[in-house]
């Protein structure tokens, strides 16, 4: 990085440096390091660095195991975790959420938050059990968000059919006819 450098002389007591934002790259995260000097008028001195985070961008993530309009069904699973990544290498990763929605369907569920775990930029959801009574067939979003440390966030959504009964024909009608139960 660019190496900024200011010498100035103070006398005893506490004293605020502000470092214009413009010094700074605004347009990606970088990392600085503030080194501060102080000496006695005896010749005694102290040097500290401080490290200066400069985040302009939220987290990378991504949801890794649930395919966009995918159909879930007792055939394949009523059971699934959700996982992904999810990671900020400037100030660092605070947390990841993610809810499950319902968009359309039968049942009596609307919206649960999930817990999550996360593990070195993986993530992944407790499981999720769509046979339980209250989910009932339709259609779902999950919404994952991760924040980093200075409030930075990037949100990603998946949609996902949950179908388990097959269709039913109540009435078939052949040029106005009834032939449910009565052929031609």
């Amino acid at each position: 990085g660019e190496n900024l450098s200011e010498e100035k002389s103070y006398t005893a007591g506490e004293h605020e440096v502000i470092i214009d934002k413009a010094k700074f790259n605004q347009d990606s995260d970088r990392t600085y390091k503030l080194t501060v000097k102080a000496k006695a008028d005896e010749g005694e001195s102290l040097e500290q660095t401080y490290t200066i985070v400069y985040d302009v961008k939220g987290p990378e993530a991504d949801i890794t195991t649930l395919v966009a309009d995918s159909v879930i069904s007792g055939t394949n699973a009523d059971t699934f975790v959700v996982s992904g990544t999810a990671f900020d290498v400037s100030s660092g990763l605070k947390d990841v959420s993610a809810k499950l929605s319902k968009i359309d369907g039968v049942g009596t569920f609307t919206n649960e938050n999930l817990t999550v775990q996360v593990d070195e930029g993986q993530w992944s959801t407790e499981a999720i059990n769509l046979s339980a009574g209250h989910y009932g067939e339709g259609k779902y979003t999950l919404t994952m968000t991760a924040e980093d440390r200075v409030g930075w966030q990037k949100t990603l959504s998946r949609s996902f059919i949950y179908d388990v009964a097959a269709p039913v024909i109540n009435t078939l009608q052949i040029n106005g006819h009834d032939v449910t139960d009565n052929p031609l």
